[in-house]
């Protein structure tokens, strides 16, 4: 094979590394709940993304065959076949770009119509985003205007490397909102923890036995506390991602605490729902929850 050939299969090999990344990366794109206001939006989002995979898939299916057959050929129909194959590959390269620019469309309105996300997180990240996109478009350019082995060689190398950082900045925003929103969880409880109180010691003034309700508010804000550590503990676990070596074991480690932290907020709804049935006991007219001295019948105290 000669030198011009293996350049060729060099690069080849090399798209095929960008389509590993690619499927890695769109593995992150489950990402948790939307609010419903935004639903509609991100929906058509996906769904373009999900619509240039479909292109990007018969992009490789060509590209594949183009490659099989270069790889079978004898050289001297390598040498016919190279102009083909590089117009496969191009083709390939550009499907897979426009991918992963409709995935980071996505994910940039999944982002900004996240209410739990606060407001300077969203310009952040979109920032971000806007900044790879960018970036990917520019590619594209470059790639219809290569006539050479080496350019293209040179540019689906460009873009391995970005799209494996787009990899790692996905998790890491997929983090985000994932310690988002279960910040957005635990500052509710910690109001309500506020107003149950409130209400408890009232109960306590008007002379009602609120002894389980002060056990069952100390359950609610401990496991309120054991979640705010677990997110504490999450969040600084997707902070730390920074490199291909420490994202999928960062993040990973980042998801276990992020269900920790539900689980005790779901055990503090199970608090919840029982204080709050115990205090519309208490607030019923003769409860027979009274601290005060009985009276008997006659309305008199007993003596």
């Amino acid at each position: 094979m000669d030198k011009k050939n293996k350049k060729l299969i060099i690069l080849l090999l090399g798209l095929f590394f960008v389509f590993s990344i690619f499927a890695t990366a769109k593995a992150a794109f489950n990402f948790t709940k939307l609010d419903e206001q935004a639903r509609t939006k991100y929906l058509e989002a996906k769904q373009n993304y999900l619509n240039a995979t479909s292109t990007y898939q018969d992009a490789r299916t060509a590209y594949q065959q183009a490659l099989s057959r270069f790889k079978n050929a004898s050289e001297e129909q390598k040498s016919k076949l190279q102009e083909q194959v590089l117009e496969k590959a191009k083709e390939y390269l550009k499907k897979t770009i426009s991918t992963m620019i409709k995935y980071l469309e996505a994910m940039k309105n999944k982002t900004t119509n996240m209410r739990p996300v606060s407001d300077e997180d969203k310009a952040v990240i979109a920032a971000k985003i806007n900044e790879n996109i960018r970036w990917l478009n520019a590619k594209q350019a470059e790639i219809n205007s290569a006539s050479t082995i080496d350019k293209l060689k040179e540019i689906s190398q460009a873009v391995n490397e970005k799209l494996n950082n787009i990899r790692i900045a996905s998790k890491s925003i997929t983090g985000q909102m994932l310690v988002a929103r279960i910040k957005f969880l635990i500052d509710k409880s910690q109001a309500i923890a506020d107003k149950l109180e409130a209400k408890i010691n009232e109960l306590k003034t008007a002379g009602k036995d609120v002894a389980k309700l002060d056990e069952l508010l100390k359950d609610f804000k401990d496991k309120i506390a054991l979640a705010k550590d677990k997110y504490e503990q999450a969040k600084a676990k997707f902070q730390a991602i920074s490199s291909k070596d420490n994202a999928v074991q960062l993040f990973q480690e980042g998801h276990k605490l992020v269900n920790d932290a539900n689980q005790y907020v779901k055990q503090a709804h199970q608090d919840l729902v029982q204080i709050v049935r115990r205090i519309k006991q208490l607030e019923q007219p003769n409860s027979g929850n009274d601290t005060t001295t009985p009276k008997n019948s006659s309305g008199n105290e007993p003596g």
